[in-house]
């Protein structure tokens, strides 16, 4: 399943991004589309500004990325350690989420939707939460 528009005005996301599975081979598209994992963004401002500009889930799941692929190539961390921090973060950006719709709405202005997502980010650290996702692992 693509990321994509749905028939009710709402962009699907993926709760964890389905570039993962290039990334693990333990990782399946029955996974990633699992319906707990999918999410329904409204179209338009919202989506482009939450889900895909500079400051939103795009750039947390980069910087998650940064830090933890290294650590999955070099062996650091097993492909369900590597699973187990997706799910941890995912939870992370899923709580972004739904702090900012509850902040705006569909007449929102992006300096609006700016302002919630950075007033969120400002109380809950990027950086932080992918710590607790590296510590959340099961030896």
């Amino acid at each position: 399943m693509a990321t994509g528009k749905t028939s009710k005005g709402k962009v699907i996301h993926h709760m964890i991004e389905q570039q993962t599975m290039k990334m693990s081979s333990s990782i399946s598209e029955t996974f990633i589309n699992n319906s707990n994992r999918l999410k329904g963004f409204p179209q338009g401002i919202i989506n482009d500004t939450l889900h895909l500009s500079k400051g939103g889930i795009r750039d947390m799941w980069d910087d998650f990325y940064k830090v933890v692929l290294p650590r999955l190539k070099s062996g650091k961390l097993t492909d369900s350690q590597f699973i187990d921090t997706l799910i941890h973060f995912s939870k992370h950006t899923d709580d972004f989420i739904e702090n900012t719709l509850k902040n705006v709405n569909i007449a929102s202005s992006q300096a609006e939707i700016q302002a919630a997502m950075n007033l969120w980010k400002q109380q809950n650290k990027t950086s932080q939460a992918i710590l607790e996702a590296l510590k959340s692992i099961k030896p």
